[in-house]
């Protein structure tokens, strides 16, 4: 009785803690906070309980991330297993098994355990403490939030350190057991605790219902009704017609040949004064069509431009436009005074607001930070220009990498297409085989169906008999179920007689109260204004009341309204006097701004003076100086002109002399020819030395620059190929290392449906011996048939077979 007592308690007690995660709302309530609430709504004292939960509630939030990877991956692999409604007792059993089983003890854990449904526990043990999911999955989605040694050494631990979750393992399988145990069908608690005579750890047998097969009849299929409206499905052609005979295929043949000789002298004619042949290219066409719209376009636009928005450019209505303004501006006349509306008040006093806000905003950056932002932003120009540059350079490279991956992906599409069409046809003669084997099974199929319908029969012929028992049964029971219905039909008339009665007497003693009521009734009354109705509602009042209420209200919406005007009054004389006062500022800052901007056009005005009379003055250097070298320069041709005329008389002069000796004269002249000639080839030569120099040296240059090229270029290939070399073991590695987790998980996911199939078919079998005994005798009985039935075939073809193991089952 205690150890019930006990259950229920921590049944309690997990019911509270899976109330306290689901009513949660973290985005109104802190948890501490919603603890406390929880627990003076439930009005929870004791101590321990109230630690526990909380507790629970800090755990959940703090791990939360892990609790919900652990338990989605739960509601993943036993989707069919589980329920969503227990996902807050999923989380919390996770927790304490992950992080509080040692101070909870493993004895008050197992007990937490055996106070929830086996099933749930069962399934969820088995989930998280299975060896093979502790290892891979569960270790790989706690490495991806912790790290590996906080897992390793707390979490999971290690079958060497026995630490984590490997120091409960063996308690763990035993209380899996256990739940099995009590998931069995036909097992007691004394039986799972080994107290029964047959021995310590046996089970026993309870006597199950044996059912049996009812001996049904095959429905059969009705005869559908003749249809009442008969849709006519004849059909009448229509006649031939009569131009049919008159042509024929030749006919019509030579007509289209006469067209086409008609259309192609046509076009011949059309074309026969061109120099050249046409050009029918669509894309020229295209090209001259969108040619000729832009430029009716271009003149459409320019026309407008010169009608509409073209600027007078004469120069002397400028002039004229610009003295009249100023006219205008010096003249000592009256001047008009624009009044501005609230509206234009409003926003220029918001656009100086902004630009003194601005200015403001600058001055205080000046301030704080005492730089100018100047040689920042040109710093930024040029790092801007070279980032692009890179960028550029950047692009170029990737392109290449790009076309060079292109070709890599093309014969690997080639090599993928080849292997995929060696597969194929492997495949396509393992299909002709698996067809052939697949004939073979049908056959045997349909002769072991031919002995099945024999046992059928059988059997519904037990149904029969079984159904007409029950006939005979239902018959009794409906003339005792009609007896009945007959008495209790009786005893109701008379209760719906002594009803009516009733009734009658009700309807007689209403009908005297009416008639008392409309004697009263014709009883003239006075109208009193300073009573009440008395009905009895709460705002009940005479009519004099009414009519002293409804003046106190009029009078005060009167007020009301006088209250209101007089406040409206107010507001709209501050609205004035501040958009005065606004409009004198406005004035104000206008006269600033147009006496700076005067100062500042006077300045301009000054500043350009200046620099056209510094660029007189410098013209005017520039000119003399110009004259001074101009008057240097007659200078030295006269002088020059001088020395030449004097020159020409001296060689005149020799020139006299020279002819009275004209040996002399042609010797002087072949020595002359002679030194011309030697200058001549020394001169030759050393240029010849020179450029042979400069070929050399290029030469070297042109060598030396290849072979730098070539060690690059070979370089970077190498360099791409190892790249490319490593990103494809990267992604083979990956690849592998996927496939390989695949085939593990379908291996497991093989062995635990084969597992559950064992133990589904196990627990079949259990509860339905009978049918168990009687498939085994059919499926026995079926296979000898069919055995014998081969043997038979195959003696007939010529063949034996060696053991009836071969035969598949």
């Amino acid at each position: 009785m205690a150890s019930k007592k006990a259950m229920q308690l921590r049944q309690e007690l997990l019911k509270q803690c899976r109330e306290l995660l689901e009513s949660y709302k973290p985005s109104t309530t802190t948890p501490s906070t919603h603890v406390e609430e929880f627990v003076h709504e439930r009005k929870i004292r004791e101590e321990n309980t109230v630690l526990f939960l909380r507790e629970v509630m800090y755990g959940t939030q703090r791990y939360a991330k892990l609790l919900k990877v652990i338990v989605d991956g739960l509601y993943t692999r036993y989707p069919s297993q589980v329920n969503r409604l227990d996902r807050s007792l999923y989380i919390i059993m996770t927790y304490l098994t992950l992080f509080r089983i040692s101070e909870l003890t493993f004895s008050e854990y197992k007990k937490l355990v055996k106070s929830q449904e086996p099933h749930k526990m069962n399934v969820f043990l088995g989930f998280l403490f299975h060896p093979e999911f502790m290892k891979t999955w569960l270790r790989d989605q706690m490495l991806t939030i912790y790290d590996y040694t906080y897992v390793d050494g707390r979490l999971i631990g290690t079958a060497a350190n026995k630490q984590g979750m490997h120091k409960f393992l063996p308690q763990i399988q035993g209380v899996l057991g256990e739940l099995e145990m009590a998931l069995r069908p036909g097992t007691s608690k004394s039986t799972m605790k080994g107290g029964t005579t047959g021995g310590k750890g046996t089970m026993t047998m309870v006597q199950t219902t044996k059912p049996i097969p009812f001996n049904l009849t095959q429905p059969k299929p009705r005869k559908p009704p003749q249809p009442e409206v008969v849709i006519q499905t004849s059909y009448q052609a229509r006649p031939m017609p009569e131009n049919l005979n008159q042509t024929s295929l030749g006919k019509i043949e030579e007509l289209r040949k006469s067209r086409a000789a008609e259309r192609r002298v046509k076009m011949r004619s059309k074309y026969q004064s061109a120099k050249e042949d046409p050009v029918l290219s669509r894309l020229e066409k295209q090209n001259e069509v969108s040619k000729l719209k832009k430029q009716a376009l271009i003149q459409e636009q320019n026309q407008i431009l010169e009608v509409t928005m073209k600027p007078h450019t004469d120069q002397k209505h400028v002039k004229q436009t610009r003295d009249y303004y100023k006219k205008v501006k010096n003249s000592s006349g009256p001047k008009f005074e624009i009044k501005p509306t609230a509206a234009a008040i409003l926003r220029e006093d918001a656009m100086y607001r902004k630009k003194q806000e601005q200015e403001a905003a600058i001055i205080r950056d000046f301030e704080v930070n005492l730089r100018d932002t100047s040689e920042y932003d040109s710093w930024k120009a040029r790092e801007e220009a070279k980032e692009a540059k890179e960028l550029e350079e950047m692009k170029k490279q990737r392109k290449e990498l790009l076309t060079k991956a292109s070709e890599i992906a093309k014969q690997a599409v080639e090599e993928s297409e080849q292997l995929k069409k060696d597969a194929a046809a492997e495949m396509r003669d393992e299909r002709q085989n698996v067809i052939e084997q697949l004939e073979l099974e049908r056959r045997l199929a349909i002769e072991e169906n031919q002995a099945r319908t024999v046992e059928v029969k059988k059997v519904r012929q037990m149904a029969r008999d079984a159904v007409q028992q029950i006939e005979v049964e239902k018959k009794s029971r409906a003339a005792k179920m009609q007896a009945e219905m007959e008495e209790l039909r009786k005893f109701r008339e008379k209760e719906a007689e002594h009803e009516m009665k009733q009734k009658k007497d009700l309807i007689k003693e209403i009908q005297a109260m009416v008639a008392q009521a409309l004697v009263k009734s014709k009883v003239p009354k006075e109208f009193d204004p300073t009573t009440t109705s008395g009905v009895g509602l709460l705002e009940e009042m005479s009519l004099v009341e009414l009519r002293e209420r409804l003046t106190d209200l009029k009078e005060k919406e009167i007020e009301e309204v006088k209250h209101k005007r007089g406040k409206l009054r107010v507001e709209r004389d501050t609205k004035k006097e501040e958009l005065a006062l606004k409009l004198k500022r406005i004035n104000r800052l206008r006269k600033q701004n147009a006496q700076t901007g005067e100062e500042r056009r006077a300045k301009k005005q000054q500043s350009a003076l200046e620099i056209a009379v510094a660029l007189r003055e410098k013209r005017e250097k520039d000119v003399l100086h110009m004259y001074k070298k101009l008057e240097s320069a007659r200078e030295k041709k006269r002088a020059d002109a001088l020395r030449l005329a004097k020159d020409l008389k001296t060689r005149q002069i020799a020139k006299t002399f020279l002819d009275a000796d004209a040996a002399k004269v042609e010797e002087q002249k072949w020595k002359q020819i002679q030194r011309g000639q030697g200058r001549q080839a020394e001169v030759a030569q050393a240029l010849k030395q020179v450029k042979a120099r400069k070929k050399r040296s290029i030469h070297g240059k042109e060598k030396a620059q290849r072979t730098l090229n070539a060690t690059l270029a070979s370089r970077r290939k190498h360099e791409f190929r190892e790249a490319i070399d490593a990103k494809t073991q990267i992604g083979m590695r990956r690849i592998q290392k996927r496939i390989n987790d695949e085939a593990m998980v379908n291996t497991l996911n093989a062995r635990v449906t084969k597992m559950e199939r064992g133990h589904r078919s196990r627990k079949i079998k259990e509860s339905k011996p009978y049918e168990t005994m009687l498939a085994r005798s059919q499926l026995r009985d079926a296979r000898e048939f069919t055995t014998t039935k081969r043997e038979r075939t195959l003696a007939r073809a010529g063949k034996t077979i060696s053991s009836p193991q071969a035969i598949p089952s």
